[in-house]
């Protein structure tokens, strides 16, 4: 892990004279910093599902190419977008998102992450080092940001020094702008982006009003893609209260929410009709096809023996997600542990 470059006249001969002259001070010229990054002024949120373009705020290739890797990690393992921020405000300050093959001894790397957090190849590989930054290092020491507690309450700042522990703490928090809006202009770069635990629903292109839609005839334009599990669909608040949920639900299984179905179509509602009967909702009635609704596994499915389905009892309803009545023992419906519905 970098603390600073240390040994100038070592640097003077491999690195870019931008990395030795101190960022804190650096200038600022119309709104613009002198080596062309956006402030935080400059920022402009992207919205879930809109298409931003494939340029983004960084001025090479490398850092472009690099920021998407880190952010790609990131959402694969579920990380809310304060944390795909952290991750590349801290990647600025350390490398400006290039990957280095040196730094203060025997440092390297997008994170300039040290040998107790991988071997030499591992901290080289960007996927690999990013993956580190949010799980952890092979060694004692070397906690990721996700193992971090608390961190989401965190400022941009603190939560960064958590994890690289440098001798310059308060760098991050000069990068905390670019690195939103470089967040931002990712997310939105595809034609099918993710909500993460951070947007709203109206950060999302799905409306939480789909009344206009017959029940399982809700296109996938207007529905929002669960991050964890990007083959599921559901209402943006109820995919939002679904990524919040995951985030606790992580930090306490080290795994995600396991789900078998979210939306279906009126088509799938009237197979499963003629396959399970009284199993299944009548076609056109289905919290399944309002996209507000979920079978879930890893235990939950099979009721109060697991400790997953007593924790989600517990926790879920804060997210807005519960075990309707009429699935419980005793309920007007049949016994179904692994339905849960988002309550509005």
């Amino acid at each position: 892990m970098r603390k600073g470059w240390v040994i100038a006249g070592l640097l003077a001969l491999a690195a870019p004279l931008s990395l030795i002259v101190p960022v804190v001070g650096m200038v600022m010229v119309t709104g613009i910093s002198t080596d062309g990054e956006v402030p935080p002024s400059g920022t402009q949120p992207v919205s879930c599902g809109q298409p931003a373009g494939e340029a983004i705020s960084l001025t090479s290739a490398e850092q472009r190419a690099n920021a998407k890797t880190i952010i790609s990690v990131g959402v694969e393992l579920g990380v809310p977008t304060k944390g795909l921020i952290i991750a590349i405000a801290v990647a600025r300050q350390e490398s400006r998102i290039e990957n280095l093959p040196y730094g203060d001894r025997d440092s390297v790397g997008l994170f300039q992450q040290r040998a107790g957090w991988g071997t030499l190849a591992e901290r080289m590989d960007p996927p690999t080092s990013a993956r580190k930054f949010f799980t952890g290092g092979t060694e004692a020491g070397t906690t990721g940001l996700l193992d971090t507690p608390g961190w989401e309450g965190m400022s941009v700042a603190r939560a960064a020094q958590a994890v690289q522990r440098s001798a310059y703490p308060a760098a991050y928090a000069q990068w905390e702008g670019m690195a939103t809006t470089v967040v931002q202009q990712v997310l939105g770069s595809g034609p099918a982006q993710e909500c993460t635990p951070e947007q709203t629903p109206g950060a999302c292109p799905a409306s939480t009003d789909l009344s206009g839609y017959p029940n399982g005839e809700i296109p996938s334009s207007a529905l929002c893609k669960i991050a964890f599990a990007p083959e599921h669909r559901l209402r943006s608040d109820a995919a939002l209260g679904l990524e919040r949920l995951n985030v606790a639900y992580r930090e306490h299984f080290r795994r995600d929410i396991c789900i078998t179905d979210s939306y279906r179509d009126l088509a799938t509602q009237v197979r499963l009709k003629r396959e399970k009967g009284a199993l299944a909702a009548t076609p056109g009635t289905s919290n399944h096809g309002w996209g507000q609704a979920l079978d879930l596994c890893d235990g939950i499915n099979t009721g109060p023996s697991a400790e997953t389905y007593r924790w989600m009892k517990t926790n879920a309803p804060t997210y807005g997600w519960v075990h309707p009545a009429w699935a419980e023992p005793g309920g007007s419906g049949p016994l179904e542990f692994w339905h849960w519905e988002f309550d509005t």
